[in-house]
C-alpha cells in the first residue's frame, strides 16, 4: 500500500509539473522565458504587452523578440516529456505530408523526390510520376546511419578541437608570465635607479611608474580577454558534444530527428571555427620592447622602445646530439621541434625561453624532416623515407603511407600546408607527393625540373616553394613555374622559410668568409612567393661556427623570433620591437572569424 501511495504521489506531481502554471491545462507547445519558467505559447501571447512579458511565478520581465511568441526558445524536455504521457505505450507515428482533402494518414513510405513521408494512398500517384519511394522504416534506418557516423566524426574532432584549445589556454598563460616578468623587471630597474635621486626627480618616477602599470594592466587585460574566450569556447563544446552522445542513445524520430542534425551542423560550425593567436604573440613583443636607460642625473631615465632595426642574438646554443641535427620546425604552441637523423634519432624541443625540453626517441626514429599539422599532430619523414604520423602527445598513430623509398625516389622532405595536407619532394625522382593524414596513396603528384631539393616549404596562398643550396623555384599545384630566385655566389649557400605573412625569409651562409674558423650568417626577407622583392635585410654578416658538415635551415616561430642552425648548433634572434603597433591593439579583434 505504502509503495502505490509513493507512486501515486510521484504520479500527481509529474501532472502537476506537465501543467502550465497560466491555464492550468496540460502544455500545449510550451516556451521558455529568460527566468528559465515555461508556459504555453498561447498563454504566453495573452499577456505580451510592448514586446515583454511578465512572469507570473517569479514577476520578472522577460523580452519577446518582435512580440511574436514563436520566436521564444521552446521546451523541447518538456513538450516530448507532455507527448510521451498522451500515449506511453507506443512511439509516435509520423503523419502523411501528402494528404491534403483527407485527415492526414499514418505514414508508410517515404518520396525522395518529393522528401515527405506519404501514406498508403499517396503512394501510387508518386510512383505514377516516376519518384524514388521507399518504406518509412528503411528511411529512418538510413538517417540513423547517417546521424551514428556523424556523431562519431564530430566527437572525434571535439576531442581533438580540446585538446588544441588546452595547448593554446598553456600558450596564453605562457605569455602572461612572459609580459609580467618583463614589467616587473622594469619597474625593478626604474625603483633601482630612480631611489638615488628621489628628491630631485620625485614626479618623474612616478609618473613612469604609471606608465609601466598601465602598459601591463593593458596587456594583462588583453591576455586575459583571450584566456576568457578560449574557456568559454572549451565549454561550449563540452557542452553540446555531450547532449550529442546522451540523444544519440536514444531513437529519434521526425522533429526531434531534425533538431538532432541541426545541432550537429551547428557543431560542425563551431569546430570549422579557430581562435586567432596573433594578439597574444604580439602583446608578450610588445611588453619586451620597452626598455629602461639610466642617464646622468639631470635626466634619469626614461622608457623607450628599443632600436626597431637592431636584430639580436637571444640564445645559442650546442644541439643535445651534437652532429645529428637534421632538420627543425616551428609547433603549434610556439616551441622549436629539432628533428635527429643519427645516434638513435628522434625529437628535441627548444623553449623560445632558452631551455631544452624533453626528448621524444620515437623507438630509434632517423628524423629527415618533422613537420606539425595545424591541429598539433606531428608528421616525421625518416631516413628511409617512411612517413609517420604521431598524435598530440606524441603516440605513434597506426596510418600508412605509400611513399617512395630512396632508390627510387632518392632523398626526400616534408611540410605541411594549412588545410592538412602532406606534401614530400624527392630529389631523385623530381616529384612531390600529397597526402591526407589519414594515409595510403597520394591524392595528388606534381613533377618539376631544373632543381634538386634540399627542402620544401607551403605558402599560406597554396604555392609550393622548392629550396636548394643555389635556387628558390615556387610552383602552382599544377606544377607549373610562377616565380624563382637564383643566387650563383660560389662560396654562399641559401636556406629560405616561408612567414605567415605570405613573404620568405632567405638566409645566406658565406662559408670560410669570416675569420677564427667562422661562417657569416646574412638573413633578408622578401615580400611574396613570385617576384621576390626585396622588402628588408634583417641582419648582415653574423658570426656563426664553422660545422663539420654543409647543413643549415632557417625557421619563423609563430612568436616572430628567427631560428637557424647547423648540423651541431641552434641560434635564435629576437624579433624587432618595431614591428609592433606603439599605439596598442585598442583596434585589433581577437577572434575576427566570430559572429
Amino acid at each position: 500500500m505504502a509503495v502505490e501511495n509513493k507512486e501515486e504521489r510521484t504520479l500527481k506531481r509529474l501532472e502537476e509539473a506537465m501543467r502550465c502554471p497560466q491555464c492550468q491545462k496540460q502544455f500545449q507547445d510550451p516556451r521558455y522565458l529568460s527566468c528559465g519558467h515555461s508556459f504555453c505559447r498561447k498563454c504566453i501571447g495573452e499577456f505580451v504587452v510592448m514586446k515583454s512579458v511578465s512572469c507570473i511565478k517569479c514577476e520578472k520581465s522577460s523580452h519577446v523578440p518582435h512580440g511574436d511568441t514563436n520566436n521564444l526558445i521552446k521546451n523541447l524536455a518538456l513538450a516530448g516529456l507532455v507527448d510521451s504521457c498522451k500515449n506511453p505505450y507506443s512511439e509516435p507515428s509520423i503523419k502523411c505530408s501528402g494528404c491534403r482533402v483527407y485527415e492526414s494518414r499514418e505514414a508508410v513510405d517515404y518520396c525522395y523526390t518529393c522528401q515527405k513521408a506519404i501514406c498508403s494512398l499517396c503512394t501510387q500517384s508518386h510512383f505514377n510520376f516516376r519518384h524514388k519511394v521507399v518504406p518509412i522504416t528503411d528511411y529512418e534506418m538510413e538517417s540513423m546511419n547517417v546521424r551514428d557516423k556523424m556523431t562519431q566524426s564530430l566527437v572525434n574532432r571535439t576531442a581533438i578541437k580540446k585538446t588544441a584549445l588546452e595547448q593554446r589556454k598553456e600558450l596564453v598563460s605562457t605569455q602572461m608570465k612572459r609580459v609580467e616578468a618583463s614589467a616587473s623587471n622594469l619597474i625593478e630597474d626604474v625603483r633601482r635607479t630612480f631611489n638615488e635621486h628621489v628628491k630631485h626627480l620625485q614626479e618623474e618616477r612616478d609618473a613612469i611608474l604609471e606608465e609601466t602599470r598601465e602598459r601591463e594592466g593593458f596587456l594583462l587585460n588583453k591576455l586575459q580577454t583571450v584566456e576568457d574566450y578560449v574557456q568559454k569556447y572549451s565549454e561550449s563544446l563540452s557542452k553540446i558534444s555531450s547532449n550529442l552522445l546522451i540523444n544519440n542513445k536514444k531513437r529519434l524520430r521526425g522533429g526531434a530527428l531534425s533538431t538532432y542534425i541541426t545541432l550537429c551542423q551547428e557543431l560542425e560550425a563551431l569546430l570549422e571555427d579557430d581562435i586567432d593567436l596573433d594578439i597574444v604573440k604580439e602583446s608578450s613583443a610588445y611588453a619586451e620592447s620597452f626598455t629602461f636607460h639610466a642617464n646622468e642625473p639631470t635626466n634619469m631615465g626614461m622608457t623607450e622602445r628599443a632600436d626597431p632595426e637592431e636584430w639580436k642574438l637571444r640564445f645559442d646554443y650546442v644541439a643535445p646530439n651534437r652532429g645529428a641535427v637534421r632538420s627543425m620546425c616551428a609547433t603549434p604552441d610556439g616551441k622549436l621541434a629539432v628533428g635527429y637523423s643519427k645516434n638513435s634519432g628522434g625529437l628535441n624541443f627548444f623553449s623560445p625561453y632558452g631551455k631544452w625540453e624533453h626528448l621524444e626517441s620515437m623507438a630509434g626514429v632517423l628524423v629527415r624532416s618533422v613537420a606539425f599539422l595545424p591541429d598539433g599532430r606531428c608528421v616525421i619523414l625518416d631516413t628511409d623515407n617512411t612517413l609517420y604520423i604521431y598524435s598530440i602527445s606524441m603516440e605513434k598513430l597506426s596510418f600508412e603511407f605509400e611513399t617512395l623509398d630512396n632508390t627510387v625516389g632518392g632523398t626526400g622532405q616534408l611540410c605541411v600546408d594549412e588545410q592538412h595536407a602532406i606534401f614530400v619532394a624527392y630529389k631523385k625522382a623530381k616529384k612531390i607527393q600529397i597526402f591526407s593524414p589519414r594515409g595510403g596513396a597520394a591524392q595528388r603528384e606534381i613533377t618539376f625540373d631544373s632543381i634538386e631539393p634540399l627542402d620544401i616549404r607551403v605558402s599560406p596562398s597554396g604555392a609550393v616553394v622548392l629550396v636548394s643550396w643555389r635556387k628558390l623555384k615556387v610552383l602552382n599545384l599544377k606544377g607549373d613555374a610562377i616565380g624563382e630566385l637564383t643566387h650563383n655566389t660560389c662560396d654562399e649557400l641559401i636556406v629560405a622559410d616561408v612567414c605567415r605573412d605570405n613573404t620568405v625569409i632567405v638566409a645566406y651562409v658565406s662559408q670560410r668568409a669570416g675569420t677564427a674558423g667562422m661562417d657569416l650568417l646574412t638573413v633578408r626577407r622578401y615580400d611574396s612567393t613570385t617576384d621576390f622583392k626585396l622588402k628588408e635585410t634583417l641582419f648582415q654578416d653574423w658570426p656563426i661556427e664553422i660545422s663539420a658538415m654543409p647543413f643549415y635551415s632557417i625557421r619563423e616561430l609563430i612568436t616572430g623570433e628567427i631560428c637557424f642552425c647547423t648540423k651541431d648548433r641552434i641560434y635564435l634572434f629576437q624579433k624587432p620591437a618595431g614591428t609592433i603597433n606603439d599605439v596598442g591593439f585598442g583596434d585589433y579583434d581577437i577572434c575576427p572569424t566570430r559572429p
